[in-house]
């Protein structure tokens, strides 16, 4: 992503060419068999970028059970290379290591076929985290985050816009 330089003191400078906008956004449901635990908008500022991994953090109360989550493109304004609202993204993840961190990758064995979601410039996605939930009582409750940095894998593009691993180079 972007080109790396160094200044006087040897610092590494990162210039991208596009980056990413995170805004989260609460659902729209509560709590049921399958729920939406999180709602992501990633907004392409200035040129188009290819996320191909998120990760969430997940806490609940006591003997709440999550499993089989997966991420899903809830919607699209302007163009999402080719993935179509509505389209699974992710495979299903049974459950979460017991850090409780759900690992997922955008899963070129979906129906869409693609290793990355391609946002177009000033376009919106918006990623739905869906899993299933086993609640205990009607005051059960999950939170659930979004993690960045090494968790969350963007590319702003500049090697190529393919659907190639090497469009999605050093995170």
């Amino acid at each position: 992503m972007g080109i790396n330089y160094s200044d006087s003191i040897g610092l590494a400078v990162i210039i991208y060419k596009a980056i990413p906008l995170i805004m989260v956004e609460r659902p729209d449901s509560a709590l049921g068999i399958i729920s939406v635990l999180h709602r992501t908008k990633i907004i392409a500022v200035g040129g188009p970028i290819g996320v191909s991994k998120l990760a969430f953090k997940t806490t609940s109360s006591n003997g709440v059970a999550l499993s089989n989550a997966y991420t899903y493109l809830y919607s699209c304004s302007g163009n999402c290379g080719g993935i179509a609202m509505g389209s699974q993204l992710s495979a299903v993840t049974a459950y979460a290591g017991s850090d409780n961190i759900w690992y997922t990758e955008v899963d070129n064995s979906q129906s869409h076929g693609k290793k990355y979601l391609q946002i177009s410039q000033d376009s919106t996605a918006i990623v739905d985290f869906y899993a299933r939930v086993q609640l205990t009582v009607n005051s059960d409750y999950v939170s659930t985050s979004l993690l960045g940095a090494d968790y969350f894998k963007w590319s702003d593009l500049w090697a190529n816009d393919s659907q190639e691993e090497s469009a999605m180079l050093a995170d």
